[in-house]
């Protein structure tokens, strides 16, 4: 608990005193506590949603238009790595969010314009349909946009 309060107190500390410069164009960017000047790690070219951890925080994950379908991709930290988990052609996959391990993430049913819940490994692969969403409205896409 010591570190922690320790921890705390700097961060405090450290908030209240110099601003922040803002960043110079769209896209991540990392920096440390003690910085005063994110760094630019990522420009992703046509993104949609806001990015998430992967459940070991070691990743951010995103949904990319790859210039012919929505699909879910990953990016390490430093923006290094970027990697495409999903590789449909023919439906959008979205709203990754990762969850003890795994990837959960929606797959557009255009049969039934449903937004189907399905569950992959960190690589993209086993990817299996975990719930269909054809009698109601659910989607991963509220746990970013959740209204108060």
């Amino acid at each position: 608990q010591h570190v922690r309060n320790t921890f705390h107190n700097n961060v405090t500390r450290r908030l209240s005193g110099s601003q922040v410069s803002g960043p110079s164009q769209n896209g991540w960017y990392v920096m440390a506590l003690t910085d005063t000047v994110p760094t630019l790690v990522y420009t992703p070219s046509d993104w949609w949603g806001p990015a998430g951890f992967t459940s070991d925080g070691k990743k951010l994950l995103f949904t990319d238009y790859d210039g012919t379908e929505w699909n879910v991709s990953s990016v390490n930290l430093d923006g290094t790595g970027v990697t495409e988990l999903t590789s449909t052609t023919t439906t959008p996959d979205l709203a990754p969010v990762g969850y003890q391990g795994v990837i959960l993430y929606n797959q557009i049913n255009n049969t039934n314009s449903s937004w189907d819940i399905y569950v992959m490994d960190s690589t993209g692969a086993n990817q299996t349909l975990v719930h269909s969403t054809a009698s109601t409205d659910e989607n991963l896409v509220d746990t970013y946009w959740a209204e108060d």
